[in-house]
């Protein structure tokens, strides 16, 4: 499936802490925007990450799963490069 995460957290150690954890999924797109191919556990993993690491009275994760041809009609502008469409490694 597609996976889009993108998130607002305050506090810089727990914003590199739930970075890494979207580094082992997802590629980096933005400062805080991640987005590529990943599976059920892949989605089970990071929301399972964000539920215990941020801090739910000031931080948000929003996760967004995309259609198939949402791809197709996703505009990139400057220097957006397209995301690779391979498989994630298997999460650790």
């Amino acid at each position: 499936m597609r996976l889009i995460v993108c998130y607002d957290i305050t506090k810089s150690s727990v914003r590199t802490k739930f970075a890494r954890a979207c580094e082992k999924v997802l590629d980096r797109v933005q400062w805080s925007v991640f987005e590529g191919e990943t599976d059920g556990d892949g989605l089970d993993f990071l929301r399972d990450a964000a539920d215990t690491i941020i801090d739910h009275e000031t931080d948000t994760v929003r996760f967004y799963r995309p259609c198939a041809s949402c791809g197709e009609r996703t505009l990139l502008v400057g220097t957006a490069a397209p995301v690779r469409e391979d498989q994630p490694e298997e999460i650790i």
